[in-house]
C-alpha cells in the first residue's frame, strides 16, 4: 500500500517542537505552513528513553518500532497549523497493528499517535476528508483521545 497524505494539526499555544510516530518505511515531505517550511530532526536516545518512562507497555512498543520524527517550529512564526505532508510504502502483512498515520483501505478505523508537551493543549485537531475508492465515498473524521502527554488520532469510515 502506497500512502500519500496531509495531515494538519491545530494547537492553540506556540510551541517550539513536535514529535509524531511513523512507520519505518514512510518519509516525511515536507512540513510547515504556507510558504514556510520547519526543520526536522531525530529524537535523541535520552529523548526516546524519557518519553518510555512515561508510556505503558504499548505505547513502547509503538515507540520502537516507528521512526520519531521532530518538527522544529520557529520562534518568530506563530501560526495554528501545522501541515505534515508523507508518503511511503507500507505491508501491512507485517504487523496486525493499525496505528500507521495513513488512510488504508483495509481498516475503517486506524490510529495516529502524537507526542505532545506536557503543556500542550489541544483544542481541535481534525480534519474531514472523502477518499474515492471503489467508487464509494468514504468520510473520515479525526478525533482526539488525549492521555498523558500523548494525543491520539482516530479515524472513522462511513459511508
Amino acid at each position: 500500500m502506497t500512502a500519500v497524505d496531509t495531515l494538519s494539526i491545530h494547537y492553540e499555544k506556540n510551541v517550539d517542537r513536535v514529535y509524531f510516530f511513523l512507520h519505518k518505511s514512510l518519509h516525511v515531505e515536507r512540513v510547515g505552513v504556507g510558504h514556510q517550511d520547519f526543520r526536522l530532526g531525530e529524537m535523541s536516545m535520552n529523548e526516546v528513553q524519557q518519553i518510555c518512562q512515561q508510556l505503558d507497555s504499548n505505547w513502547r512498543q509503538i515507540v520502537e518500532k516507528s521512526q520519531i520524527v521532530v518538527v522544529y517550529i520557529p520562534k518568530s512564526l506563530y501560526s495554528e497549523w501545522i501541515e505534515v505532508r508523507y508518503r511511503g510504502t507500507i505491508d501491512l502483512t507485517e504487523s496486525p497493528l493499525a496505528w500507521y498515520p495513513v488512510l488504508p483501505d483495509v481498516y475503517s478505523t486506524f490510529n495516529l499517535t502524537m507526542l505532545l508537551p506536557c503543556d500542550y493543549h489541544v483544542s481541535t485537531l481534525g480534519t474531514l476528508r472523502l477518499e474515492e475508492a471503489d467508487d464509494v465515498w468514504r468520510l473520515y473524521q479525526w478525533e482526539v483521545n488525549q492521555q498523558h502527554s500523548c494525543c491520539q488520532l482516530r479515524v472513522h469510515e462511513s459511508h
